[in-house]
């Protein structure tokens, strides 16, 4: 048997393995994920697609969204299932329970706000979500020496407060009446029997969650806050997080950069080596940005870039991130300013580590010149 046909009969073997596992394991998404790949790599592309389905399905149904949307993205033949998602998302209040909808319901746990009204204060917890019946609400943050930030624009049928049923740590935001509005209060407890019951309700709060945290991790990014609302939400339309685990290395010296990365959570740094000696530089820490000079110089990583302990991090595609520094002037001259602080700071520590290394050789021969 020649080693083409040896080969052939290896992956033909595998892929058997693969569609007794899933057969066996119908709900493990590793060996779905296996046996898709083996799929298109022996041309049924039907039956893999079948299996996509089936793993972005569970993805979707256990909140892991990030998952899924990368997903999506890896194979192409799944965005009808991500546009039948969104379509979804796009209609809330038809997902609710029909007792939430009934009209008499409505009323009775209805408020109206006038323009300029707190519906949350900052700094408040709500126990409750509110449904917009009418008008507009907006949220904001407070950004640096607190100047308020836009985050969202709520209109009717959004809605607000989604982070109380996924998320322990409390939300930093506020949310203000734009115009004269109607909203719903919706109780936690009878939400969280809402979600239980009604899948399709929980996959669509999550995902509206997830894009709204990507929006928040921009708009509190210092250099990138003051851009408007339009263009972040553009940016974080685009973009997709990842997680590293501690001591691991994110890219190497030299590396060309296509995503613009945004430090969201634990923290990383720069490696310098010379010799002997390795020089770790000060940490990325959430805020920071990676890669966000390609509008205005060469974009190669200046040094290894390793986690420091386990990190999130969100990655704006480099195009959409230079098409939005074009749009919007400001950030482009904030950019400069970055980018030469960042530069000097590079050339000051590899100074000091040519120094160190210099010193240190200087001790190795002093034996011998004696």
């Amino acid at each position: 048997m020649d080693t083409y046909t040896s080969k052939n009969a290896g992956n033909d073997n595998q892929l058997m393995a693969y569609a007794e596992l899933v057969q066996l394991s119908p709900d493990n998404k590793s060996h779905l994920r296996h046996y898709a790949a083996l799929l298109i790599e022996h041309g049924q592309s039907a039956k893999a697609t079948e299996q996509l389905h089936r793993l972005h399905h569970l993805l979707t149904k256990e909140g892991q969204l990030a998952q899924a949307e990368a997903l999506c993205r890896q194979y192409p033949q799944l965005n009808s299932t991500r546009k039948e998602l969104r379509r979804h998302i796009t209609s809330l209040e038809t997902l609710l329970p029909g007792g939430m909808q009934n009209r008499l319901w409505q009323r009775l746990h209805q408020k109206r706000l006038q323009e300029g009204q707190y519906l949350i204060h900052p700094g408040e917890r709500s126990d409750a979500l509110f449904l917009v019946r009418e008008g507009e609400l907006a949220e904001f943050t407070n950004g640096d020496n607190d100047t308020p930030i836009l985050l969202n624009l709520l209109a009717a049928g959004e809605i607000i407060g989604g982070h109380i049923l996924f998320q322990q740590s409390q939300q930093k935001t506020y949310v203000i009446a734009n115009k004269q509005s109607t909203i719903i209060r919706l109780p936690h407890s009878k939400m969280i029997s809402a979600i239980e019951s009604h899948p399709t309700l929980k996959i669509a709060l999550q995902q509206r969650q997830h894009d709204r945290n990507l929006a928040i991790w921009i708009s509190t990014c210092p250099l990138l806050q003051h851009i408007p609302l339009k263009m972040r939400r553009e940016m974080a339309g685009e973009s997709h997080l990842q997680t590293y685990e501690a001591n691991t290395l994110i890219h190497k010296a030299g590396d060309n950069l296509s995503h613009v990365e945004l430090i969201i959570q634990g923290s990383a740094s720069y490696l310098l080596r010379s010799g002997e000696i390795t020089k770790h530089l000060k940490s990325l820490t959430p805020g920071s940005l990676v890669g966000a000079m390609a509008n205005i110089q060469d974009n190669r990583c200046p040094a290894d870039l390793v986690s420091s302990q386990e990190v999130e991090i969100l990655h704006i595609p480099q195009a959409v991130f230079n098409k939005v520094a074009d749009a919007y002037p400001p950030l482009k001259k904030q950019l400069f300013t970055y980018a030469e602080k960042q530069q000097l700071h590079l050339m000051q520590s590899l100074d000091e580590l040519q120094t160190q290394q210099w010193n240190k050789e200087q001790e190795k021969r002093k034996p011998y010149e004696l």
